[in-house]
């Protein structure tokens, strides 16, 4: 009696364990690649438009979480670079108001108005 021997109750206690094993394998493994293209649509959806922007053209080539963050922080690095070295627009701001200054209509030392460059 094959069905009634010891090896065949031990062989199907393993076949039984090594599938739930394998089962439980399976769906940790299915966890991870979900994970892995969650996590890069979450941070994109946190960027900015900016950032979107620059790496529009890297999309393809990012294969991993690790190579999407290591991209964004070189552009990080070099953006903070870049603007550190701008030089600062002080007067920006009084150079496109500077015609408030210039008004076309003057008042003389009499108090009558005259008009500047009308005949």
């Amino acid at each position: 009696m094959i069905l009634a021997s010891k090896e065949y109750y031990e062989e199907c206690a393993k076949e039984c364990l090594n599938a739930i094993i394998d089962e439980r394998k399976e769906r940790v493994e299915n966890e991870r690649r979900n994970q892995e293209i969650q996590e890069p649509d979450q941070i994109e959806r946190k960027v900015s438009q900016e950032v979107k922007d620059h790496f529009i053209d890297d999309r393809p080539k990012l294969n991993s979480l690790d190579d999407l963050v290591q991209q964004m922080d070189n552009y990080d690095t070099l953006r903070s670079t870049f603007s550190s070295k701008q030089p600062r627009k002080e007067g920006h701001y009084y150079k496109r108001n500077s015609f408030k200054d210039d008004s076309p209509v003057t008042t003389d030392e009499k108090g009558t108005n005259e008009k500047k460059g009308c005949t």
